[in-house]
């Protein structure tokens, strides 16, 4: 079985099993590359957080959107099996590129949450 799969299972599981803390964490690491795709200029610190998307999460949608965050990206090591698949002879090249397509997949997914303001 591919590890990849093993690792979508888990992360799947954390986002449900952490009520959205998953989602919350993937947000902060996720910031530097949502200004970029925002434009805009979103400090990294708690100290800031009033300035971010973020502080829009209030009422009965926040913990399904930070749940839903989390599941989104857990898809993203879905995508990383199918790269694997498709790409058989590049194995340690995906192994070392997948915490930045990781990463950029979390940007994109709260990118995502954000624009569809499902909160």
């Amino acid at each position: 079985m591919n590890v990849f799969f093993i690792l979508f299972f888990v992360a799947l599981g954390l986002s449900i099993l952490s009520m959205g803390m998953l989602g919350a964490i993937l947000f902060f690491i996720a910031t530097p590359a949502i200004n970029l795709f925002n434009g805009t200029s979103i400090p990294l610190s708690l100290a800031g957080l009033d300035q971010t998307p973020f502080a829009c999460l209030n009422g009965d949608s926040t913990w399904p959107t930070l749940i839903v965050a989390g599941i989104l990206w857990s898809m993203g090591f879905l995508l990383l099996a199918v790269i694997k698949w498709k790409f058989k002879g590049f194995d340690m090249t995906l192994y070392i590129g997948s915490p930045l397509f990781l990463w950029v997949w979390a940007a994109i997914t709260w990118q995502f949450l954000i624009k569809v303001n499902l909160f």
